[in-house]
């Protein structure tokens, strides 16, 4: 069987290309790391769930701008870009309880040229150092169709849970996409999908969750559907508008560390449109396409679960570390997201000196330093006891943790 690292661009289905794109480029990424390592979300501490990350060589849990770029490798195929980029993994529970590792190589990285044919011509901004930003919420188990994004007239909004999507590959037998794992009888693999947000406010570098000191800062804006109502509850002398019931501590736990991220924001239709006035630096569009060779798996009558416990797939999310050599990438935005449009890296003059064919040979995965569990082959329980929820399911995060 080839790397699926490998696999991943070959069978792409053009899925996000039906729009006009002004360019693009497809990078392909191996495995740098597995673990419980989330310097997004858990800066400085063990994550609450396994991901299986690409990118940098050295990223742990205290990975910074300035840590990453030093790496002496990144997983993926332009080593200018020592970005680190990770999503949670999957498992498949078997009916002896027994939790499985469902193979994947790596991930297909996409950087297009969204937004700017509707910003009448603006180019992209390269992403500041230290930016990092996620998207998905790891603890949706439904399709929020109320949260939407910005939106007017000529670019209508559209709801946010749009960003995931799931591609069950049958060579033979194409099938609709979901935006959660509908069909996972899939010969040739379950392709998950994320959007992330395109659009900043040209202030913040990051979100800040559960600092009450600097979640002032930042406007929590909650996507978590499972609540009923919608209140304003103050946080630290500062009015935020979360779903949820201040009365019920429970709920309101759950609208408040299911945040979203306030920096960034999605485009008016996630993968093409126009920013909101509140967010008017327009970024590259990143897009991640993960393969799952779930047809490898021996389906017992049991079922397949991230590690973050959703078995739904709703809650797949992803996470974004900048580590881009910023001269680099502002050559690659200025000349291949307006000219080339077959992705092809290798026809970006920007990226040839760096490009490296081998990435997955020279950069091989690492082990992370912590903590010591296995997260490989057949395990006893997820890492981090984690209990699987499906659909319908209210998750109260732990502190802290995602």
């Amino acid at each position: 069987m080839a790397p699926v690292w490998s696999m991943v661009v070959a069978s792409t289905v053009v899925f996000h290309l039906v729009e006009p794109v002004l360019g693009f480029w497809r990078m392909s990424c191996s495995v740098a790391q597995m673990g419980r390592v989330d310097p997004v979300i858990s800066f400085g501490h063990v994550s609450q769930h396994v991901h299986k990350i690409s990118g940098a060589s050295n990223i742990n849990i205290n990975s910074t701008y300035d840590s990453l770029v030093a790496a002496p490798c990144t997983s993926c195929q332009i080593q200018a870009d020592k970005s680190a980029y990770w999503n949670p993994q999957l498992y498949y529970l078997h009916a002896n309880g027994k939790y499985e590792e469902v193979y994947n190589g790596g991930m297909a990285v996409y950087y297009l040229g969204r937004g700017m044919d509707a910003a009448g011509g603006t180019k992209a901004s390269p992403f500041p150092k230290g930016l990092k930003f996620l998207s998905g919420n790891n603890n949706a188990r439904s399709y929020d169709a109320n949260t939407k994004t910005y939106g007017n007239a000529t670019y209508p909004n559209v709801p946010v849970a749009d960003r995931v999507t799931f591609a069950c590959i049958d060579y033979n037998n194409p099938k609709p996409q979901a935006h959660y794992m509908s069909d996972t009888n899939c010969p040739d693999g379950m392709r998950a999908q994320i959007d992330f947000q395109s659009c900043w406010d040209g202030a913040s570098l990051n979100f800040v969750l559960n600092n009450p000191e600097l979640s002032q800062k930042y406007k929590i804006r909650a996507i978590t559907r499972d609540v009923n109502s919608e209140k304003a509850t103050k946080l630290n002398g500062k009015v935020e508008v979360v779903q949820g019931d201040a009365n019920d501590p429970a709920s309101l736990k759950a609208a408040l560390t299911s945040a979203d991220q306030s920096h960034v924001a999605y485009l008016s239709q996630i993968d093409n449109g126009i920013c909101p006035p509140t967010h008017p630096i327009l970024l590259p569009h990143i897009f991640i396409e993960v393969l799952y060779s779930t047809g490898d798996i021996n389906q017992d009558g049991g079922k397949f679960v991230f590690a973050n416990g959703d078995e739904t797939g709703y809650g797949f999310h992803g996470d974004f570390i900048n580590g881009w050599d910023i001269p680099v990438l502002t050559s690659a935005i200025n000349d291949c997201l307006i000219g080339v449009e077959s992705g092809v890296v290798e026809e970006c003059p920007a990226f040839l000196p760096s490009d490296d064919t081998n990435f997955a040979k020279t950069c091989p995965e690492t082990s992370p330093v912590y903590p010591c569990e296995p997260v490989h082959g057949i395990i006893d329980k997820l890492p981090g006891c984690i209990t699987p929820t499906g659909f319908n399911h209210v998750v109260i995060p732990s502190d802290n943790t995602w």
